[in-house]
């Protein structure tokens, strides 16, 4: 999310707090002894990187059940992410690479779904 957008109304949605690889960046602020990290790959560059590690069912670690547990310091990948931007870049691709990055398991069509749903009702700039 560019600096200065509008910041999109989840409401009680965490889906986008499951199946997903949360990195932090300390370039952009987050300080990885602040939360509970393993080490990995950062899924785009392949650099080192600090993830915070998915409960088993594949929930965020900081997923509780009324929603984020450290919302008031969540990172900066969270607290920039838009469902709504995702959907709109969903639409751009062709139909066979939609297949394929479904097949793949890179598409979690409720959250896709869950951004049509945001870009519809305007909430998204």
């Amino acid at each position: 999310m560019a600096a200065g957008s509008s910041v999109i109304q989840c409401g009680a949605c965490t889906l986008c707090c499951r199946g997903q690889i949360i990195v932090l960046h300390p370039e952009r602020g987050d300080d990885p002894k602040a939360f509970v990290t393993r080490a990995g790959l950062h899924p785009i560059t392949g650099e080192p990187a600090y993830i915070i590690p998915n409960k088993p069912d594949g929930s965020c670690h900081y997923l509780g059940a009324e929603g984020c547990t450290i919302w008031n310091r969540h990172p900066i990948m969270c607290r920039t992410y838009r469902c709504d931007e995702d959907f709109l870049k969903f639409k751009k691709l062709s139909r066979p690479d939609r297949r394929r990055r479904m097949r793949a398991g890179s598409l979690d069509m409720k959250l896709i779904e869950r951004g049509r749903e945001m870009a519809e009702k305007g909430d998204a700039q």
